[in-house]
């Protein structure tokens, strides 16, 4: 005997009939959406709980076989009470499925979004420090225009570039033919009609001399380092030793120099902009060479 024979009170036949097809077309259904449901949620992330999952597969053969049953026995009241409960958890399970579903794709949907905000911001600050650069060349351009005087470089004033040269030149000597180059005698050889130094050029010869680099970077090609170069070249004296280098950094005005006398720390001086400052700059450098080397004189004696 079936398992539902010994129900004593049935429901009338064309009720029981219109039920079981009813059911049969409930069970059908959610087994489609759960289907379906799954398969979605397995194919886009595999977190879908698999608890969720094994409870609706149960429920979906429960419910499939409560239907077959209603095909071929009366069906009590008990067994349609049986049915509507197992649809109801049917549907609950379906909807907790569902609102993982959309919890999923609502992540996938920030994920990308943030994804594309973060390429969004990259590429503007990239034109914003483009756009930053073109505006500060163009200020500057600008501020040199209106004002020659802020920031042009180094410049050599005309009295100062002729002094310069006539510290390269040959110098007559009073009363004969003899020729002096004015190196040849340590700093600036004449002052206002002056020798400037009493150090002359043999007595540091064997002496290491002190060292004066200028940058020559681009940025401080473009603003006069070339000219620094050869102006202090040109002033400098035997005692120092003037050569080029690598950008020293902060170039953006005039450019930078570095002294470096034997036995002390270097000494950086930035934004050389005229000759008055250099011709303060190596007055102060000739000055402290010539205490190292008295000292140093004074030590080997």
């Amino acid at each position: 005997m079936h398992r539902f024979g010994h129900c004593a009170r049935l429901v009338p036949a064309v009720h029981g009939g219109s039920l079981v097809g009813h059911v049969t077309r409930v069970a059908q259904h959610r087994t489609r959406v759960a289907s379906h449901t799954t398969s979605s949620s397995q194919s886009k992330s595999p977190s879908v709980p698999q608890q969720v999952n094994t409870a609706l597969q149960h429920r979906q053969v429960k419910l499939a076989d409560i239907a077959g049953n209603l095909q071929t026995a009366d069906a009590s009241q008990d067994v349609v009470k049986e049915v509507f409960e197992e649809v109801k958890c049917l549907n609950k399970q379906v909807q907790q499925l569902a609102q993982h579903m959309e919890a999923i794709d609502s992540k996938a949907e920030a994920k990308a979004a943030e994804k594309a905000l973060k390429k969004e911001r990259k590429a503007a600050e990239k034109a914003l420090k483009k756009e930053r650069k073109a505006a500060e060349k163009a200020a500057k351009a600008l501020t040199k225009e209106k004002d020659p005087m802020i920031s042009t470089g180094f410049t050599v004033e005309p009295e100062a570039e002729f002094a310069a040269e006539l510290n390269h030149a040959t110098v007559g000597m009073v009363g004969g033919d003899t020729a002096v180059n004015g190196s040849e005698f340590g700093s600036d050889f004449m002052q206002g009609g002056q020798l400037a130094s009493a150090v002359p050029r043999a007595s540091t010869a064997a002496a290491p001399a002190a060292v004066i680099s200028v940058c020559q970077g681009g940025s401080c090609q473009e603003e006069g380092s070339e000219k620094l170069l050869e102006y202090i070249k040109k002033t400098a004296g035997a005692e120092l030793d003037v050569v080029p280098c690598k950008c020293l950094g902060k170039c953006e005005q005039a450019p930078n120099l570095r002294v470096r006398v034997p036995d002390q720390k270097p000494v950086l001086h930035s934004k050389v902009q005229n000759s008055k400052e250099v011709k303060a700059i190596l007055q102060d450098t000739k000055a402290q060479y010539g205490n190292e080397m008295m000292r140093s004189f004074a030590a080997a004696n």
